[in-house]
């Protein structure tokens, strides 16, 4: 689903790729844009009965300088700067990686056989039932 009302766009997609598993779950992601505000919102509707491992990774392009913190991600690149503010509520795990080899992680490859290091975070928590996880963007 797409809407567009003037200053704010909203983007919502699902799919049940993990409906597989012993307790099915269901992801929709929900990003809206609010152009007054310059923040992006992503919110992740994670729909189960039992305990999961939830991970949110986070790629960036080469050139961004990114640090991060219990609940928050900044990122420069040119003089600019954005900001990723998680739920402070829910205790997760940052693991900040670049050009890793185990696990592979951290990289770009824009030609065949050839790769360069990116930074990724790799957000990790445990839900137990139904849970929304939002991130507010700021740019």
């Amino acid at each position: 689903v797409w809407e567009s009302m003037g200053n704010k766009q909203r983007l919502l997609a699902s799919h049940n790729g993990y409906n597989r598993l012993s307790d099915p779950v269901t992801h929709r992601r929900e990003i809206e844009y609010n152009a007054d505000l310059r923040r992006f919102r992503v919110t992740d509707y994670i729909d189960c009965t039992g305990e999961h491992l939830v991970e949110r990774i986070w790629h960036f392009a080469e050139a961004c300088e990114v640090a991060a913190e219990q609940n928050a991600i900044s990122l420069t690149r040119e003089g600019r700067t954005a900001g990723f503010a998680f739920n402070p509520l829910v205790h997760r795990e940052i693991i900040v990686s670049r050009g890793a080899e185990n696990p592979v992680i951290g990289w770009i490859s824009r030609s065949y056989d050839v790769k360069a290091p990116i930074t990724t975070v790799v957000e990790s928590l445990r839900i137990s039932g139904s849970s929304t996880l939002i991130v507010d963007i700021t740019v």
